[in-house]
C-alpha cells in the first residue's frame, strides 16, 4: 500500500507517462521492501523495476520493447548515468520526491513547515510506525512541525508522551532507556519543556546522561526529606543547580526533582525496591538518623517515626492526631497498616489520659462522664488490645498505655462504687438516670405506651456502653443508616441507665422484664440456663403492670433459631403494640473461656437484628435498645483474686476479708437473698476461672446499661474531644481518619435527627474568622428570608456566598473558601441541603463532573 502511494505521487510528478516513455527516479524512502511489479495508471499498467546499475537499467529498456516503466536508482547510479539514457527519460531528467511528498503520501494528509534534515530524516526512517500513529487519531487537516514531532515522539518513545506524567515517562525510561541516538534526544529535549513546562526541563537534561534518570529517583527520595541537606545529597544533580539551560532556583529544582522521584516510584510499584536501597544506603552514609527519620518515602523513616510515637505515648505524652496524619500519608503506610492501627488507638488513649479525671460528686455526673468519655476510652482500649494482638511490634508500649488506662479507669470505679456503699437504694434512683426496672414507667417509653404507639424493644444480652458505641458506629454504616437521634444540644447520647446489683442476668434481666425488682434468690451465672429463662422471663414480661393492656410479645434466644423469621412477621402484625426481642451475641462470648481472641460483634452478624430493625423502621415501629448488664473485660490472670463461682460478687459471711478489688455494698434488701454481699469494682478483677467477659460487680462498664432510641438515618455517638486531636478545645484543626467515622444519611425518622455541622466539644475544622473576613469583603446579598439566614451558621453562608458570586464551584474550590479539608465538604453540603430543605428553600443543585468530582450550582432560592 505505502509502495503504490510513493509511485503514483513520483508518476504525477513527472506529469503521467505514455506507451513507449519510461520514467527514471531516485528511489525515495520508504520503499525498502518488496515493490510491486506494475502499477495501473487510468488504463495503462506501467512496470516498475529497482535497478542497481547502468546496465542493468539498459537491460531493462530492451526487454520492455516500447512498454511504459518506472526505474528506481539509487542516487550514486543515478549521477553516473550517459546522457543517452536520460535524454531518451520522461522529461529527460531523473526525478526525486521531497520527503514532504513523502511524508504527505505515506499519510495521506498534507504536511508543511518541516524544513528540519535531522528531523525530515527521522520521520522518513519511521514511515510505517507515523503510519500507524495517524490512524489511531482524528485525521489531521494538516500535518505541521509541532504535530510531526508529537507523533514522532509516540513512535519513538514508545508511549503517548502528552498524556503520560513525567513521572511515568520517568519510571518507563529507567527500565527502558529511550533510543540513544541524537536525532530522538534532541526531538526529546526540544518537546518535553514544552509538553511538561519544569519537570519537562528536568526529563530533557537528565537525557543527556543515562545516570542521571537513576539519579532523579535515588537522591530525590532524600532531597524529599524537608530538613537542611548537605550538599552531598545532590550528587550529580548538583550540576543543574547551575545550568544555564535550565535556569531553575533551587527551591523549584528541589521540588521538581522530589516530585518526579515521587510518581516514578509510584508507577514502578515493587520494581522500586533497589531505588529505595540505593537511597537508604546514601542516606545513612550522608544524613543522621533523626533527618532520615523525618523521610516519608523511605521504609526507615516511617520505621523511626512510628517506633518515637510508640514510645511517647508509652512514657504519657499525648499524641496528636498530626502524628497520625503524616504516618498514614507515608508512601510505606500500606506495608505497615497492623501497626498504624495500633498508633492510632496508642494515641487516642494517650490523649484521653492527658485530660483532667474530675471527680463527679453525684450519680448522674458520674453516669454521664462514663457515657460520654470513659466509655469511650474503653472502646478505645479493647480496639488496641484486637489491633495489638495482630502483630509483635508496639506489644511492650501497648501494656503500659493499658496498665495506665486500666489505673485511671479503676479510681473512677472506686468512686462510683464508694458513692454505692454510701446508700445503694438511694444511688439507684437518683434524680437523672433510669433504674432498669423502672424504663417501662419513666420517660419516653412510659409516653409511647400512654399514646399507644406500635414499639420494639431491643435488649443485647451482657451488652456493655463501650460494645453498644462499636454497634452504633457500624450500623450507622448500613443501608440508609441506623443510630442516634441529636438532643437538644445538638449532641447524640444514650438515655443514663442502670442495671441492678448485682449485674446477672437472672436478676437484671428480671427486674428489666417484671418492671421492678424481682424477689426471688439470685442465681450465679454458672447456674442459670436458657431453660430457666425460657420459663421466668415471659412470665415476668406477662406480669409486667406498665404493660398491661397492651398486646405484646416477647422472642428469647430459642425463638430466634429460624433467622428471625417469626420476629419479623410479630413486627409486621400491627395488633402487636409491643414487640421485645433478646439477642445473646454479647453475652454468649463474653460467658466463653477463649480468652486468647478478643470479643468482637457485628451488627450484620447478629442473626435477624438488622432485618428486625429494617423492618420495625418500615412498619412505624419506634425502637429502643438496651442491656441488661454490661461486663468488664478480661485482661489477664493476675487479676484472678481467688476462687468462687461468682466471678464479680459475693456474699460476705462473718469477719471475712474482701478480695482486692472488691467494696462491701448494702442493698437494704432489695429484692434476692438477705445479708452483706461484696462486689467487684476494679477492671478485669474475677475470681474463679477466666473467660472473655466478667459480670456481676458494680463497676460502671458493668452497671451503666445501654438506653437509647434507634432511627432511621441517625448518627453514632459523639464523640469526646480526644478521639480525634487534642485534650481540650480548640487544640486540634484535624478532621477524624476516613476509616473510622460513618458519614450518616438523612434522618427519615418521625422523631428526625438533625446532624450538627459540628459535634459540640469536637475542633473546628476550619478557621472561622478566614471565612467571616471572606463573607464580609464578598458582600453578596442571598436573597433569603431573614428567619432563614437566622439559622445558617457562618461557614454556611460562606458556602451560599461562593456559590451565588460565581454560579458554580467544586468541591476543591469550596475547600478554599470555607478553609475546610476536602473530605468534609460533600458531607458538609449534603447537610446544608438537608438544612435549607427543611427550612422551604432551594439554593443549589449538587452535580457529578465526569472526573467524580462534586460540582454545586447556585439555582436561586424559592419558597416552597
Amino acid at each position: 500500500m505505502q509502495a503504490d502511494l510513493l509511485l503514483r505521487k513520483l508518476l504525477e510528478g513527472a506529469g503521467g507517462v505514455a506507451p513507449g516513455q519510461y520514467v527514471l527516479a531516485l528511489e525515495p524512502e520508504g520503499l525498502d521492501g518488496e515493490l510491486p511489479s506494475a502499477i495501473g495508471v487510468g488504463t495503462v499498467s506501467v512496470n516498475v523495476h529497482r535497478t542497481r546499475s547502468e546496465l542493468g537499467l539498459r537491460r531493462v529498456l530492451w526487454k520492455s520493447r516500447g512498454a511504459p516503466f518506472v526505474a528506481l536508482l539509487p542516487e550514486e547510479i543515478a549521477r553516473a548515468l550517459p546522457p543517452d539514457l536520460i535524454r531518451r527519460a520522461k522529461a529527460a531528467r531523473v526525478h526525486a520526491l521531497d520527503p514532504n511528498d513523502v511524508l504527505a503520501a505515506v499519510l495521506q494528509t498534507p504536511v508543511t513547515g518541516t524544513d528540519d534534515p535531522e528531523l525530515l530524516d527521522l520521520a522518513l526512517s519511521h514511515l510505517s510506525e507515523l503510519r500507524t500513529a495517524v490512524s489511531q487519531r482524528t485525521v489531521p487537516t494538516v500535518i505541521d512541525r509541532r504535530m510531526l514531532d508529537e507523533l514522532l515522539l509516540d513512535v519513538c518513545v514508545g508511549q503517548r508522551v502528552r498524556k503520560t506524567s513525567p513521572g511515568d515517562l520517568l519510571a518507563g525510561w529507567l527500565s527502558r532507556p529511550p533510543d540513544p541516538s541524537p536525532a530522538v534526544r534532541h526531538l526529546l529535549e526540544r518537546n518535553l519543556p514544552v509538553l511538561h513546562a519544569v519537570a519537562g526541563r528536568v526529563l530533557a537534561w537528565a537525557l543527556r546522561s543515562p545516570s542521571r534518570l537513576t539519579a532523579l529517583v535515588e537522591r530525590g527520595i532524600l532531597l524529599e526529606i524537608e530538613a537542611e541537606l548537605p550538599p552531598a545529597v545532590w550528587g550529580e544533580l548538583d550540576q543543574a543547580r547551575g545550568d544555564p539551560d535550565l535556569r531553575l532556583a533551587e527551591p523549584v529544582l528541589r521540588t521538581t526533582i522530589v516530585q518526579l522521584a515521587r510518581e516514578a516510584i509510584e508507577a514502578m510499584g515493587d520494581r522500586a525496591a533497589p531505588y529505595f536501597d540505593a537511597a537508604a544506603s546514601l542516606g545513612a552514609k550522608l544524613l543522621a538518623p533523626s533527618v532520615l527519620a523525618q523521610s516519608t518515602l523511605l521504609p526507615l523513616g516511617l520505621d523511626t517515626r512510628c517506633y518515637e510515637v510508640a514510645e511517647r505515648a508509652a512514657r504519657g505524652e499525648p499524641i496528636p492526631e498530626t502524628e497520625l496524619v503524616w504516618i498514614s500519608s507515608h508512601r510505606a503506610a500500606r506495608l505497615k497498616d497492623r501497626e498504624i492501627r495500633v498508633l492510632r488507638e496508642l494515641a487516642r488513649l494517650s490523649r484521653w489520659l492527658a485530660t483532667p479525671e474530675g471527680t463527679p460528686t453525684d450519680v448522674a455526673a458520674h453516669v454521664e462522664r462514663y457515657q460520654l468519655d470513659a466509655a469511650f476510652a474503653d472502646l478505645s482500649a479493647a480496639r488496641l488490645r484486637r489491633a495489638a494482638a495482630a502483630t509483635a511490634e508496639y506489644r511492650a508500649q501497648a501494656d503500659k498505655i493499658l496498665a495506665a488506662w486500666r489505673s485511671r479507669r479503676d479510681r473512677e470505679n472506686r468512686g462510683w462504687a464508694e458513692l454505692l456503699a454510701q446508700g445503694y437504694v438511694r444511688a439507684l434512683h437518683a434524680p437523672g438516670v433510669v433504674p432498669l426496672h423502672r424504663m417501662w414507667r419513666e420517660g419516653e417509653l412510659a409516653d409511647s405506651l400512654r399514646d399507644k404507639m406500635p414499639l420494639y424493644v431491643i435488649v443485647l444480652d451482657g451488652c456493655s456502653y463501650p460494645v453498644f458505641l462499636a454497634l452504633l458506629r457500624e450500623l450507622a454504616q448500613i443501608g440508609g443508616g441506623i443510630g442516634l437521634a441529636l438532643g437538644a444540644d445538638e449532641r447524640a447520647r444514650g438515655i443514663p441507665a442502670l442495671s441492678p446489683l448485682p449485674t446477672i442476668t437472672s436478676h437484671a434481666r428480671g427486674a428489666l422484664f417484671l418492671g421492678e425488682l424481682p424477689n426471688d434468690p439470685w442465681i450465679g451465672e454458672v447456674e442459670w440456663r436458657e431453660q430457666g429463662e425460657r420459663k421466668t422471663d415471659p412470665g415476668r414480661f406477662r406480669q409486667n403492670k406498665a404493660l398491661a393492656g397492651h398486646s405484646a410479645q416477647l422472642f428469647l434466644k430459642g425463638d430466634l433459631s429460624d433467622g428471625g423469621s417469626s420476629l419479623l412477621a410479630a413486627l409486621a402484625d400491627r395488633s402487636k403494640a409491643v414487640v421485645a426481642a433478646v439477642f445473646n451475641a454479647v453475652d454468649d462470648q463474653i460467658g466463653s473461656s477463649n480468652t486468647g481472641a478478643e470479643l468482637r460483634v457485628s451488627p450484620t452478624e447478629v442473626h435477624g437484628l438488622v432485618p428486625s430493625l429494617e423492618m420495625a423502621f418500615r412498619q412505624g415501629r419506634r425502637v429502643l435498645v438496651t442491656a441488661d448488664h454490661g461486663h468488664s473485660p478480661f485482661c489477664g490472670r493476675e487479676l484472678r483474686v481467688g476462687d468462687g463461682k461468682t466471678p464479680r460478687w459475693m456474699k460476705v459471711e462473718g469477719g471475712q476479708a474482701l478480695p482486692d478489688g472488691f467494696i462491701a455494698i448494702d442493698d437494704d434488701g432489695l429484692g434476692g437473698q438477705a445479708g452483706p454481699k461484696a462486689f467487684a469494682w476494679k477492671v478485669g478483677a474475677y475470681r474463679g476461672t477466666p473467660q472473655v467477659g466478667f459480670h456481676g460487680g458494680c463497676s460502671l462498664e458493668e452497671m451503666v446499661v445501654p438506653l437509647a432510641w434507634l432511627v432511621p438515618g441517625g448518627v453514632p455517638a459523639t464523640e469526646p474531644i480526644w478521639w480525634y486531636g487534642g485534650t481540650e478545645p480548640g487544640r486540634s484543626k484535624l478532621p477524624p481518619p476516613p476509616d473510622d467515622t460513618p458519614t450518616p444519611p438523612a434522618s427519615q425518622a418521625g422523631r428526625p435527627a438533625k446532624k450538627p455541622r459540628t459535634r459540640p466539644g469536637q475542633y473546628d475544622l476550619f478557621d472561622a474568622r478566614r471565612t467571616e473576613a471572606a463573607v464580609s469583603a464578598l458582600d453578596v446579598p442571598l436573597g433569603l428570608p431573614e428567619p432563614v439566614m437566622a439559622q445558617l451558621d457562618v461557614s454556611e453562608r460562606a458556602a451560599l456566598v461562593t456559590l451565588k458570586k460565581n454560579g458554580r464551584a467544586r468541591v476543591t474550590e469550596l475547600e478554599k473558601a470555607l478553609q475546610r479539608p476536602r473530605a468534609r465538604i460533600p458531607g458538609f453540603m449534603r447537610q446544608l441541603q438537608r438544612k435549607l430543605h427543611k427550612l422551604k428553600a432551594r439554593c443549589f443543585d449538587e452535580q457529578v463532573l465526569p472526573s467524580g468530582e462534586q460540582q454545586y450550582v447556585w439555582c436561586g432560592s424559592e419558597d416552597s
